[in-house]
């Protein structure tokens, strides 16, 4: 179970407040990185779709890193190698930072928050979950997506960027059963955050 704190903290004279993904523990920092990991396979897949149709889109430091393996200013040997040069770029900071102070603080964005224990003023609201998705969160039908891959025989469904996963099954034969348990997967989804 990945456990969110809502925490007021403070930051020179200001005192903030938000909920962060608080890891504390290997197991789920292993957890959080395959799910990052699910992530950062998708997003690439995606850029990599958008450039080769040339559909311009806004250029994150992850998407800028994806089109320089895919289009020659890094060398590019395969999908495999270019996944774990991602993996690096991007997720070895969570391990590092882990290892470091022995507990992350990752926010809604994703980004760490480097807080020690005399920054934190006050745990506000603690929250359980399976799946990483932030308590403020309430997601609407109109968070439905459902993507069938290039030539691909199956069609796949996610709401806001968390892939739908029912019973371990993950992909459908249908356009229409993938959005059905989609919906299904929304009111869960919802139901836990309350």
């Amino acid at each position: 179970m990945f456990t969110f704190k809502k925490i007021k903290w403070k930051l020179l004279n200001d005192i903030h407040e938000e909920w962060f993904l608080v890891i504390d523990d290997e197991a789920l920092l292993n957890e959080y990185l395959k799910f990052k990991s699910k992530d950062l396979v998708a997003d690439y897949m995606h850029l990599v779709q958008k450039a080769k149709k040339g559909i311009q889109f806004h250029n994150t430091n992850m998407q800028q890193t994806a089109m320089e393996i895919t289009f020659g200013c890094r060398p590019q040997k395969n999908l495999m190698e270019d996944m774990k040069l991602l993996d690096d770029t991007f997720l070895s900071s969570y391990i590092t930072i882990f290892n470091d102070r022995g507990t992350i603080y990752i926010c809604k964005n994703t980004c760490i928050r480097p807080l020690r224990d005399e920054d934190i003023v006050e745990v506000v609201r603690v929250v359980k979950s399976r799946n990483v998705t932030f308590p403020s969160n309430t997601y609407t039908v109109e968070d439905i997506s459902v993507t069938q891959w290039v030539r691909g025989r199956h069609w796949y469904a996610r709401i806001g960027g968390i892939d739908v996963e029912i019973e371990g099954v993950r992909r459908w034969h249908t356009y229409r059963v993938a959005y059905d348990n989609a919906k299904e997967y929304l009111k869960q989804l919802n139901k836990e955050q309350e």
